[in-house]
């Protein structure tokens, strides 16, 4: 009797040309994590920061197609990160 292979985790569902690049945006690093992992695993390409001078320094480099963000902070720092971003990216 043979001893089966070790299989592999399957591959991800999004093909390349399928795949979005993605910065998540989240004071809490679990759950910025958490989402980045579920991300990759279905193919896409993530990126992750956790305030909103990361986020605007990030979208610069990276491009992202698209922004999670989740970010608690007082609502007058959002509007600026989110034109940050938008500028940036």
């Amino acid at each position: 009797m043979s001893v089966p292979e070790k299989r592999t985790p399957t591959e991800p569902a999004a093909s390349a040309a399928g795949a979005i690049r993605v910065l998540v945006v989240d004071d809490n690093e679990a759950a910025a994590n958490m989402l980045s992992t579920l991300l990759k695993h279905n193919g896409h390409q993530t990126d992750v920061a956790h305030t909103g001078l990361e986020a605007v320094e990030m979208a610069g480099r990276a491009q992202p197609q698209v922004v999670w963000c989740t970010l608690v902070a007082d609502l007058e720092t959002l509007p600026e990160v989110r034109r940050g971003v938008h500028e940036a990216a």
